[in-house]
């Protein structure tokens, strides 16, 4: 393979001459570069997206028939109660009940415009400026920003390369200016899920030391090995824990933007009318009326065997990539291959001119250069999409997951095809070799030593 270098792109600033009305404070937070990079496109290109959080599957027909009988018979064209139908809250509260183990009302129950709107004014409802939230990383992107939108900031205590963590790191981590702990389990991006055990230790120090807990929960359907448990059903957490939850991958409805948030803590549920008014007021209503209708079924085992088999695919053939190590996921539909052993591949570290500039294509400023240019993860990224002259391959750079991930890419393989992950595979196998290759010779050498 060639050694890659990168050369500094040129930065100019048409705007230069145009009054600057932002705010400082806007100035330390940035758009999430990973939905920027949703719209990369690659003329001339068959493009292999394996960043996009889509499932990749439809929704029931159940579902869209209650969708659509609810748009043309139920007067949903008018706004919705602000904290959500109440048929759907009472239908989320029965289905928390009966899942948790946990006597969930309506009223314990608001809902939102997906999850990240929960988490959004989760954010908002608990921080004073200079709070803190602390989590395991690598960590979903967004929550460093809410954090940091609010006046206050992440900390985070790393997980090691097999997805482990030392509760008395994370205990340690705890000081004065602490109010949350956040979880996320199945785990984005690395498909973790969380024991009892090692719930039972986060639960721990959170009622030692009077913290809330921010279960964040949208992949509990999608369960390859082991089980979904909710911080909820741990004792004497049920005051301690909020969660946040999505419809849209249990679903298959990442556009219809609903989900929820629900939580025993009465003072703290309520105190989410604020940021939900003043942010998107009220949620999608003709959906909430389906939504209400379908709650309780199950996910269809087609979609988890169809995962399940693209995830044993992708590990299999990760695996067979010379400095390619992944961990085996036990839930969602990521992958978070460590690929740090490529570095000596490269003889830079860094974005391509060619490849920042359609970066800044998709409102990725200038100021981000450096971020970029001092990441091999991203360089991996610019690589990936080039190599090949007939398929552009995107992931998401490990960095954007943590400061301490940059050896890592994240992988979503739910709306991909079987067909283009075997080219996935391929294309890694040609660009770095094929660890299968070299066994092979190996083995040939020996025979003909003897």
């Amino acid at each position: 393979m060639p050694k890659v270098t990168t050369a500094s792109p040129k930065i100019e600033n048409p705007n230069l001459a145009e009054p600057d009305f932002t705010s400082q404070h806007i100035s330390t937070l940035r758009p999430s570069p990973l939905a920027l990079m949703r719209n990369l496109s690659f003329p001339g290109k068959k493009v292999i997206n394996l960043l996009s959080g889509d499932v990749g599957y439809e929704p029931t027909a159940a579902l869209k028939e209650a969708y659509a009988k609810a748009l043309y018979s139920r007067g949903t064209n008018k706004y919705p109660p602000v904290f959500g139908i109440e048929k759907l809250r009472e239908n989320i509260a029965q289905y928390l009940t009966k899942t948790t183990g946990v006597k969930f009302e309506a009223g314990d129950v608001v809902v939102t415009a997906g999850g990240q709107s929960a988490l959004y004014c989760t954010h908002m409802a608990i921080l004073d400026p200079g709070d803190e939230v602390l989590t395991l990383s690598p960590y979903w992107t967004p929550i460093e920003m809410h954090s940091k939108a609010f006046f206050g900031n992440l900390a985070a205590v790393p997980m090691d390369e097999n997805l482990e963590f030392d509760p008395k790191k994370l205990e340690k981590a705890v000081n004065e200016k602490t109010k949350a702990i956040y979880v996320n389990s199945p785990h984005n991006p690395t498909g973790k899920v969380f024991s009892y055990e090692e719930l039972e230790s986060i639960a721990k120090i959170a009622k030692k030391n009077n913290l809330l807990v921010i279960s964040d929960e949208p992949y509990k359907s999608i369960i390859f090995e082991g089980e979904h448990i909710s911080m909820v059903s741990l004792p004497g957490m049920e005051k301690h824990t909020l969660i946040a939850d999505s419809f849209s991958k249990d679903f298959n409805i990442t556009g219809w933007r609903v989900g929820y948030a629900a939580s025993k803590n009465k003072k703290l549920i309520s105190r989410l009318m604020t940021p939900l008014v003043q942010s998107i007021n009220t949620v999608n209503h003709p959906a909430q009326y389906a939504l209400a209708e379908v709650i309780e079924y199950p996910r269809d085992k087609e979609s988890i065997r169809d995962m399940r088999s693209k995830m044993e695919l992708l590990v299999k053939g990760l695996n067979s990539v010379e400095g390619i190590n992944c961990v085996r996921p036990k839930g969602a539909f990521y992958i978070f291959p460590n690929v740090g052993d490529l570095k000596r591949k490269f003889s830079a570290k860094g974005v391509s001119e060619e490849g920042f500039q359609r970066l800044k294509k998709l409102g990725i400023t200038d100021g981000f250069y450096e971020h970029v240019n001092n990441s091999f993860s991203w360089q991996l990224v610019d690589y990936l999409a080039n190599f090949s002259p007939e398929y552009a391959v995107i992931v998401a750079p490990g960095k954007e997951f943590g400061e301490a991930f940059d050896d890592y890419v994240r992988l979503s393989f739910a709306s991909r095809t079987s067909e283009e992950l075997h080219r996935f595979i391929g294309i890694l196998q040609e660009a770095f070799g094929s660890r299968n290759k070299a066994h092979m010779n190996s083995e040939k050498m020996k025979v003909e030593k003897t």
